[in-house]
């Protein structure tokens, strides 16, 4: 099994068959790869519309559990996950047909333990919207280890979805559930760890940007919530004082709580 891709299932009717179909409709085998559906205790028919592609497809699993937030259904995703690498896709989110043959040759050619991967940004209309400012510093697609990585290339955009990761580099990793901002406070404690990492210069990913979802709808939660990614990278920049990115990622943090 070379691929796990895991999808944190809430909410989603409206947009699940899509992504199910642009994870099938690839250029590897499908007994290559798995597709997990965490159902997070989904009211609506997300999990029935995921149950009609599992009757159809032998590489679909459902697993069903109590609502508790999109970091405890990746967890519960990672739990279960076969593949040799593990990919954390939004299900309201979807990938471009034939991406993957050409994704896992780049992580097996260079024995990679993550990917970092390009998208475009797509609002509910299909229009393609401009790319956020704080993406990335450099195209540089060497192979690096997590810290020259973060140095070196990255910047802010330390969403889940755009990593693709080798399933034994983060068997000790986790994603603080509980929290709204938890891909900021995993990525940096994830890729300090990462021993080669690249970057893949090319657009595989459609990422939905939506009015309605968490990230764009203000509640006082979000404030404590980014409280703990900041704290998590205030610990991390006195544990690796030489690594400048965790400190600027707590600067920007800040600012953005202001």
């Amino acid at each position: 099994m070379k691929l796990s891709i895991i999808l944190p299932t809430f909410k989603v009717e409206k947009y699940i068959a899509r992504c199910i179909n642009s994870c099938l409709n690839q250029n590897i085998p499908h007994d290559e790869y798995e597709i997990i559906v965490v159902n997070d205790g989904s009211p609506d028919r997300s999990r029935n519309i995921a149950a009609e592609f599992a009757m159809q497809y032998n590489n679909i699993r459902i697993i069903d559990r109590e609502n508790g937030g999109l970091s405890a259904a990746r967890n519960t995703g990672l739990k279960v996950a076969k593949g040799e690498y593990v990919w954390f896709l939004d299900p309201d989110d979807w990938i471009d047909n034939n991406c993957l043959l050409q994704l896992l040759d780049r992580l097996d050619c260079d024995n990679l333990d993550a990917l970092w991967i390009s998208w475009r940004r797509i609002d509910e209309s299909g229009t393609q919207l401009e790319q956020f400012k704080d993406v990335r510093r450099s195209d540089s697609e060497d192979i690096m280890t997590g810290i020259e990585f973060m140095q070196n290339v990255l910047l802010f955009c330390t969403f889940a979805w755009s990593f693709i990761f080798r399933r034994s580099a983060i068997q000790y990793s986790s994603f603080k559930e509980g929290i709204t901002f938890e891909d900021i406070e995993f990525i940096p404690r994830t890729l300090i760890r990462i021993e080669r990492i690249a970057y893949a210069n090319y657009v595989v990913h459609n990422y939905l940007w939506r009015q309605d979802s968490i990230t764009n709808i203000y509640n006082p939660k979000k404030i404590a919530d980014l409280s703990e990614a900041i704290l998590t990278n205030l610990q991390l920049s006195r544990q690796y004082p030489e690594v400048s990115y965790i400190k600027e990622v707590v600067g920007s943090l800040v600012l953005s709580t202001i």
